[in-house]
């Protein structure tokens, strides 16, 4: 195995690694942590963490969210009427 580790596990790569370091992220997002808790439980900055949750940096460099764009477990119906289809 490589030598990228996070929580105690081996990664073969680097973005592997990274990786699973994305959807603990959200994990904890989704049980309740906030921003802030989630990105310090996986070792990453606020700025990181948001990066992960809305997919783009301050250059305009996309990439993939980690979390839906209506956040944690909000209904899109309940913010604005429209389907969750208008986000993706």
């Amino acid at each position: 195995m490589g030598n990228w580790t996070f929580e105690g596990r081996e990664y073969a790569s680097r973005s592997e690694m990274c990786r699973a370091r994305r959807e603990r992220y959200a994990e904890h997002v989704r049980a309740g942590m906030n921003y802030t808790q989630a990105a310090r439980a996986v070792g990453v900055s606020k700025r990181a963490g948001k990066i992960w949750r809305n997919g783009t940096t301050q250059r305009g460099r996309r990439v993939e969210p980690v979390l839906s764009c209506y956040g944690r477990d909000m209904d899109a119906t309940t913010i604005t009427g429209l389907s969750q289809e208008v986000c993706n």
